[in-house]
């Protein structure tokens, strides 16, 4: 389970954390004292980390944290990371700090998939393995876009590009799970489940005890479909009896 560094402190209280929660930017603070720093500036905005200054997108509280929820000053405060989610979970539409934050959720979802006490849903586990395959295969294989033996280091650029889309878009639908867990839903119509969470193609946002709509965030949605036909495609002309659409919402 993800917790803070042992003998590390928050920045920002410079004191043993309270209620720690992480940023996608890596960092711990204390739940409370880093919505202050949200309610020091703009509502309609998302904060800074006060270390790296990188945009904070999404707050993940420790499970003990999630626990103390009886308490009311801590249900006050896990409630408003929640709101701070809901607002600001969808993500950056920018490729640049899409590619910041990658190391941190697939670092963060390599340490779900060998931890047997969180319970990550099948159909993302499904995605995990069957495109790190995917993946391996075609970088592995001899059949490639731009061929290494005829154009010798630039010839690792396909590959590269495919190792790319491909921890993106488990990034993606990661965010997707984890913004589910603290604080939004992300629903398909009515009917709302973890495992719908985790497709990860869904244009409306929901309250997570709430009918109503908040906010359809705009992303472009990239489905796993396009790593399976970029690679199957190339492998000897495999056929592939599914299509992909990439969809702009908002």
């Amino acid at each position: 389970m993800e917790s803070p560094p042992e003998e590390d402190f928050c920045s920002i209280c410079h004191d043993s954390f309270t209620l720690p929660c992480q940023a996608n930017c890596s960092h711990w603070f204390c739940g409370h004292c880093i919505l202050r720093v949200w309610h020091h500036g703009s509502a309609l905005q998302p904060c800074k980390c006060p270390i790296c200054r990188r945009v904070i997108t999404l707050l993940i509280p420790t499970d003990a944290a999630v626990q103390e929820r009886q308490d009311p000053e801590a249900s006050r405060v896990l409630e408003n990371i929640e709101k701070y989610n809901r607002n600001f979970g969808g993500g950056s539409s920018s490729l640049i700090q899409r590619l910041r934050d990658l190391p941190f959720f697939i670092r963060r979802l390599l340490r779900e998939m060998m931890d047997p006490q969180r319970s990550l849903p099948f159909v993302l586990r499904v995605r995990v393995i069957l495109a790190m395959a995917l993946s391996a295969i075609y970088v592995l294989s001899p059949v490639d876009i731009i061929p290494e033996g005829v154009f010798g280091f630039v010839g690792f650029l396909d590959d590269l590009i495919i190792l790319l889309i491909v921890f993106l878009h488990l990034a993606t639908v990661y965010r997707s799970v984890l913004l589910y867990r603290h604080g939004a839903v992300i629903a398909k119509r009515d009917h709302i489940n973890v495992e719908e969470a985790a497709d990860g193609n869904y244009d409306v946002v929901y309250h997570q005890n709430s009918n109503t709509t908040l906010k359809a965030e705009p992303k472009l949605v990239l489905t796993e479909a396009v790593c399976s036909i970029l690679i199957s495609g190339l492998m000897h002309h495999i056929p592939c009896y599914s299509s992909f659409t990439l969809v702009q919402y908002g």
